[in-house]
């Protein structure tokens, strides 16, 4: 089990065997860097249980096609995204950044 959550953001950070010609609609692709959202979780294919670990994120912004769907390749391996930092696109950050800094000794 991950620490990924329904409804948490995550980021796309490897698209290697995305871009194979294995069959996969261009709609199905991530795009590295994508942003997208899970709405569930799946078990790993047992093809490819014993080669890799983790679990299929199924996300709100992609959908698999129903012969991949039928295969049991619902989602996207949770190991080639990771959490996005939504902190760090707070509007906090950039309110902050437009307030006036005081001078020290200033009235």
């Amino acid at each position: 089990m991950t620490d990924f959550r329904i409804g948490q953001k995550v980021v796309c950070v490897d698209v290697n065997t995305y871009t194979s010609p294995r069959g996969w609609l261009p709609s199905e692709r991530p795009r590295l860097n994508g942003v997208y959202t899970i709405v569930g979780f799946a078990p790993i294919h047992p093809y490819y249980a014993s080669r890799v670990d983790g679990e299929q994120l199924i996300l709100d912004e992609l959908r698999r096609d129903s012969k991949s769907v039928s295969e049991g390749l619902v989602g996207y391996w949770s190991k080639r995204f990771r959490p996005l930092d939504e902190d760090r696109y707070s509007i906090e950050i950039f309110t902050a950044m437009c307030k006036p800094k005081q001078r020290i000794g200033a009235k």
